[in-house]
């Protein structure tokens, strides 16, 4: 609308008044005005500066109407179908995209993919498992990692600048309430097909094996879930195909019920085992059952044996190396016989007493065990003591004054046994599989365990050994959550079938343990309704809006950038050609004067 205004520098001569001068003579003024039409005789100067004040006034009307530029985008359409596992949505999936379709036909023309299909194949798979779970995506992804798989689905292709996406979904609460935190460049519409009622299903999390005291071990576990009516539910717990617990319990319509029961005495802590439900009511069972695998950074499990048996608690310093290790967060107990060893399967077996040959032969299939010795007079030839001078020497601080100090490689048996020094408190004797402590004895016949900084000590050594070991025990994991990086890197992207795992890595000579579960989100009915789902659409919407806005901002910043600069270089111009003319001008009326 401003743009006439571009024709000012060209008529401003004529709505400009001349200047009146005065004349001497009064009959001047009779004479005919000629100069009016020489105000439309320009000359090439004239018209270059006229041409020039009119591209200012031209772009300074582009800058105030705020000019951008848009680049045609294209637009890669799809339907997404949300296969999860405990989705609620009736029919098959091709009934389901069949009967959108019918709305509006044009839909046909768009691929449809399945949620399940942008996982990659897991690289491993379960050595025991229950259910089919071939068909069924595990995975209970929220928005913004349904986004990050598609676009990594569909970075093998010449990407669109611009993605659509249609999903179909029930909107489990759990997996979208996040759903802020979506910022990939993907324009969502979502389609809930019908009102979602809440399925009946029962699950169970939190699963925790632990110490009964004396009695043995104990199993907490937690039953959840939509399931209204009361009913008798049974929990079992099966480990090597046996059931080791079983429980039955009321279950009162309630959504959490806390659960305790005792296994039995052929439970084994390292072994893997399945926790499970019972009802007699028609509800989801696909996710009634739990994997279970010890964690082994966890909780501790140490045995002490003596030469002297049980009875010498106070003796060799063993009370205060038992309250040492429950101080640092390790359950310790006594066992007198290898059939109690099996039973309880301990993560270190701590041995006290004169020699190691005593346990060398029977416990040689046990990988972590740690022999300090307690009577000075079997080692004294082959130790030296240390003095107060010592004290910041070689030998550690944990060390106190007057503490005597095996050299394991000087015992007759080194060769034989094949020891060697691991580090400074720690030998190793290949041949029997045994760990040897430097110290443990001291002159007073009272044990080195009641100074503290060697009580702390303790822990890091047991740890120390059992990161020797080739098993590792990792724990229990959830389909889709990341895994250790020892077991995959690409965790995320891949679909882990639920089920115990047993991999052996040849690049460490390992054996990594661990279990997978459906999501706990999975069991979680609830389901987000119609309204909810719109104003999810409202955002991303507005998100979209937003996007747009800021991309054609800085379009028109940078465009007006620009044209102010063409502007402020334009200007640059006249005054350079204004001052030139002058000058040029100048020159002219010098000449006439110095003519006359």
């Amino acid at each position: 609308m401003a743009l006439p205004l571009a024709v000012i520098p060209w008529f401003l001569p004529v709505v400009r008044q001349p200047k009146r001068n005065s004349f001497l003579f009064s009959a001047f003024f009779l004479l005919p005005v000629q100069s009016h039409p020489r105000r439309f005789l320009f000359s090439l100067d004239e018209m270059l500066l006229k041409l020039l004040r009119s591209l200012v006034v031209i772009l300074v009307c582009m800058i105030l109407a705020r000019p951008y530029w848009k680049e045609k985008e294209s637009i890669f359409t799809t339907w997404l179908i949300d296969d999860t596992f405990s989705r609620a949505l009736s029919g098959n999936d091709n009934n389901l995209f069949q009967s959108l379709t019918n709305l509006d036909p044009s839909m046909m023309n768009f691929p449809v993919l399945k949620l399940s299909s942008l996982y990659d194949n897991p690289p491993y798979l379960p050595f025991q498992s229950e259910g089919n779970w071939n068909t069924l995506s595990t995975a209970s992804p929220n928005l913004s990692q349904i986004g990050n798989l598609l676009l990594n689905h569909l970075d093998t292709e010449k990407g669109p600048q611009k993605i659509k996406v249609h999903l179909i979904s029930d909107y489990q609460w759990s997996q979208f309430q996040f759903y802020q935190s979506a910022t990939q460049k993907i324009s969502w519409q979502f389609h809930l097909p019908k009102q979602i009622e809440p399925a009946l299903n029962l699950s169970i999390r939190n699963v925790e094996p632990g110490n009964a005291g004396l009695e043995g071990f104990q199993l907490s576990a937690e039953v959840f879930g939509f399931f209204p009516q009361k009913s008798e539910i049974q929990l079992n717990v099966t480990q090597k195909g046996q059931q080791i617990g079983t429980q039955k319990f009321q279950w009162q319509g309630l959504h959490v019920q806390k659960l305790k029961l005792q296994l039995d005495q052929k439970f084994e802590r390292l072994a893997p085992f399945e926790v499970s439900i019972q009802t007699d009511h028609s509800e989801n069972k696909l996710d009634n059952i739990r994997y279970y695998q010890l964690n082994r950074s966890g909780q501790l499990h140490v045995s002490i044996i003596t030469s002297e048996g049980n009875t010498a608690i106070y003796r060799h310093g063993l009370h205060q190396l038992k309250s040492a290790l429950n101080a640092n967060q390790a359950f310790s107990f006594l066992s007198s016989e290898p059939e109690h060893l099996k039973q309880h399967r301990p993560d270190v077996i701590t041995l006290l007493g004169d020699h190691p040959i005593r346990w060398a032969e029977s416990l040689q299939e046990y990988p972590s065990k740690l022999f300090i010795p307690t009577r000075l007079g079997d080692w004294k030839n082959v130790s030296e003591q240390r003095s107060n001078s010592s004290e910041n020497e070689t030998s550690p601080n944990f060390f106190p004054a007057e503490q005597w100090i095996i050299d394991w490689n000087k015992v007759p048996f080194a060769a034989e046994w094949k020891i060697k020094k691991i580090n400074e408190p720690l030998f190793y004797s290949q041949t029997y599989n045994l760990w040897l402590l430097a110290t443990g004895i001291s002159p007073a016949w009272g044990p080195l365990y009641k100074d503290v900084i060697f009580a702390d000590e303790i822990q890091n050594w047991i740890k120390f050994i059992m990161d020797q070991e080739n098993e590792k025990f990792l724990g229990t994991f959830e389909a889709g959550s990341a895994l250790p990086a020892v077991i995959s890197s690409q965790a995320e992207r891949s679909q882990w079938l639920p089920g115990h795992y047993r991999i052996k890595k040849d690049s460490d000579q390992s054996t990594y343990y661990f279990s997978i579960n459906l999501p706990v989100s999975e069991s979680m009915p609830q389901y987000m309704d119609s309204e909810k789902v719109q104003l999810m659409q409202d955002y991303f919407d507005h998100q979209s809006e937003v996007q747009s806005e800021q991309i054609n901002t800085l379009s028109v910043n940078q465009i007006r950038e620009w044209l102010l600069w063409f502007v402020l270089g334009l200007m640059f111009v006249e005054v350079i050609f204004l001052c030139g003319r002058i000058f040029k001008n100048n020159g002219r009326m010098n000449g006439k004067h110095s003519f006359y």
